[in-house]
């Protein structure tokens, strides 16, 4: 706190802060407890620390930071480098963009990588991650000749838009 000299400065740099915790647990619901203790915490000092400066708790520093510890803090198997979902394990890497012009504010590239990925000290894949993606079915589409449910499934490249730390809660996707 002693380093921000505003209210907008003292969001950012706790959320900024906040990024650079990650953690794998087996667990499920220790999971959900560390998350629920971590937001807790979070909250906690955010407030206090806010009201030192003079200003008033931004709520959409409180969802960003839900969204950081959610993201960052996953369940999973850290020796199989798998989820909870049998999915490789993904962290989230919360990219520092450089400030430019008049504008003060912090702004954040989201980039996933897998585990096994960052263990490996790969970056081929730059961030950004092939997910699965399936569209809604028509009831009526097993009666077209040419159906194909394989088709149906397709891989789509994710890739968050850059914003400001504060908004990270919307999950703003590029494109």
């Amino acid at each position: 706190m002693s380093q921000s000299k505003s209210a907008d400065e003292f969001d950012d740099k706790s959320l900024v802060a906040l990024s650079t915790l990650y953690g794998i647990e087996l667990m499920e619901d220790n999971v959900e407890m560390l998350v629920m203790n971590m937001f807790s915490q979070f909250s906690f000092d955010y407030q206090s620390g806010i009201k030192q400066l003079g200003g008033s708790p931004n709520k959409e520093v409180l969802e960003s930071a839900k969204v950081i510890i959610q993201t960052n803090m996953v369940q999973g198997n850290a020796l199989t480098k798998i989820d909870g979902d049998g999915n490789p394990i993904i962290f989230s890497e919360w990219q520092l963009l450089p400030i430019v012009g008049n504008i003060k504010h912090q702004r954040v590239q989201r980039l996933e990588y897998t585990f096994q990925d960052i263990l490996d000290g790969k970056e081929e894949s730059q961030g950004v991650l092939t997910h699965k993606d399936s569209e809604e079915l028509d009831l009526f589409d097993f009666l077209d000749e040419d159906y194909n449910p394989e088709e149906e499934e397709q891989d789509i490249k994710k890739q968050y838009a850059p914003v400001r730390i504060t908004k990270v809660y919307k999950k703003e996707l590029e494109g």
